[in-house]
């Protein structure tokens, strides 16, 4: 324990006479010294960065919740990312191409993207997801929902799908009511064998259940009106939840002030520096 003592003594002595040790004392004498200096510069740093926090515009948000049907939640993702990359970039030209009007893009602080919960590889599942906007505009929050739904459902990818999923739907629909037309025929038929025949010999076998042709004329005609239904809301894209205004806004960040503060301590610093340069009076 002793040597141990001794070798830290004869340690801390070095680290004493070493040109590190005596500008670090050197720069917290300077520092203390002018300490009322550096209390200034914070003080005027929080008071600046409160007056850039009191004067920012309120921020709302508002989430939606959406479905799809043919394309994975990263391909959602990727065309999130790329509205928000025209929106950050102010790509007028585009976004105008994209019915997003001027108004609607400057009050857009931010759109985000959020992954269904607990979904395992949730990256390619089409589970539902969200899309958070934060606008400084509450008014114009439902409109942007919309905007984001119009462009989501009207993007290369979508459209392709729908009619893929248009074209295959309309033929299916077309055997099926040419199959309607054909059990009708045949129902006429068994009809028109009952009223010229009027009586049927107990035990005897028929060729086609009237039963079962009424049956299936019956799901037939719901499968037709099911597909009917589905070409009819064709769209890729579903809202299971819209986007509402929101009258509260949310809580303003202290980063300004945080910045502000940090900032002017910095530069303040640099300048009682380099105007009064600390002097080493002693070895």
């Amino acid at each position: 324990m002793k040597e141990e003592e001794i070798d830290l003594t004869q340690i801390y002595k070095s680290l004493k006479q070493s040109n590190v040790y005596k500008k670090l004392v050197l720069l917290l004498n300077f520092v203390w010294s002018t300490k009322f200096w550096f209390i200034l510069f914070l003080i005027s740093g929080i008071s600046i960065g409160y007056f850039i926090k009191s004067s920012s515009a309120p921020a709302y948000k508002s989430e939606m919740i959406i479905k799809s049907k043919y394309l994975n939640n990263y391909s959602s993702f990727e065309l999130i990312n790329s509205l928000n990359t025209l929106i950050i970039d102010k790509n007028r030209v585009e976004l105008n191409k994209i019915e997003f009007s001027n108004e609607l893009v400057k009050s857009i602080n931010k759109i985000e993207f959020v992954y269904p919960d607990e979904i395992t590889d949730s990256l390619k599942k089409q589970e539902p997801f969200k899309v958070i906007v934060e606008s400084n505009q509450n008014n114009l929050l439902p409109a942007i929902g919309d905007a984001i739904y119009n462009y989501l459902s009207n993007n290369p990818a979508s459209i392709s799908n729908e009619n893929k999923s248009k074209s295959a739907l309309t033929k299916e629909i077309a055997e099926l009511k040419t199959k309607l037309v054909d059990l009708d025929s045949l129902q006429a038929l068994i009809v028109d064998y009952f009223y010229s025949n009027r009586i049927v010999l107990k035990g005897q076998p028929m060729i086609v259940d009237p039963a079962s042709v009424l049956r299936e004329r019956r799901e037939t005609f719901s499968e037709i009106v099911r597909m009917e239904k589905e070409l009819n809301d064709i769209g890729n894209y579903i809202i299971i939840q819209k986007m509402t205004s929101k009258f509260i806004p949310e809580k303003k960040s202290n980063k300004p002030i945080v910045i502000c503060s940090l900032l002017f301590l910095l530069f303040g610093g640099l300048s009682l520096f380099l105007f009064r340069r600390p002097t080493n009076k002693a070895n």
